[in-house]
């Protein structure tokens, strides 16, 4: 706090944010006006509301994702031509549905090939389809070690879930198809 008083200027907080109760601890700890995250949010974009909507209710992988499909095909931004696949939608979903895509490759697989929003949905369809175990963001049964955001920090994650710590974690990247525009990173 002594800090951000001899700043004289808002501050944003940022790093290490995967939570909204990390959000709390650390505007309480540092008195920074906001905070902001970035990788935390790209796996579940409704993390700043507790993952619940206007009506109180639980807001899922499975309705992010649908959701998320609806708006990029409505608006699929700039440089996209109408009819031509946005390049950024697999990484997206990928990062929404990464928990049940690490059980099921053969849908990850399916993610990073999709070129259409019938396909991607349909992957989706599947997923659901297969009882596919959410992370449960802001629940008490959320698994840090299931989690994207936490994928480098295996040992951290093990540890917060109450699980024995591995002796080290395994990077398993994926590589892009050949057919991949270029520029564009396999999810």
């Amino acid at each position: 706090p002594q800090q951000k008083e001899a700043v004289g200027i808002p501050v944003v907080a940022n790093g290490g944010l995967a939570s909204f109760e990390d959000v709390a601890r650390c505007l309480h700890e540092t008195g920074a006006d906001a905070a902001m995250s970035s990788e935390a949010v790209l796996e579940n974009p409704a993390f700043f509301c507790g993952n619940r909507d206007s009506n109180g209710e639980y807001v899922d992988q499975n309705r992010i994702t649908r959701e998320y499909l609806d708006l990029a095909e409505k608006h699929p931004g700039a440089g996209t031509a109408a009819g031509q696949w946005p390049p950024y939608v697999n990484d997206h979903v990928f990062k929404f549905l990464y928990a049940g895509l690490q059980d099921h490759p053969d849908l990850k697989l399916r993610v990073n090939d999709a070129r259409s929003f019938a396909e991607m949905n349909a992957v989706l369809d599947d997923l659901v389809e297969r009882g596919w175990q959410q992370p449960c963001f802001h629940q008490e049964s959320y698994k840090r070690h299931r989690s994207w955001y936490f994928r480098y920090r295996m040992p951290e994650a093990c540890e917060l879930d109450g699980l024995p710590r591995p002796e080290e974690a395994r990077i398993v990247l994926a590589t892009a198809p050949s057919d991949a525009p270029a520029g564009r990173e396999a999810p």
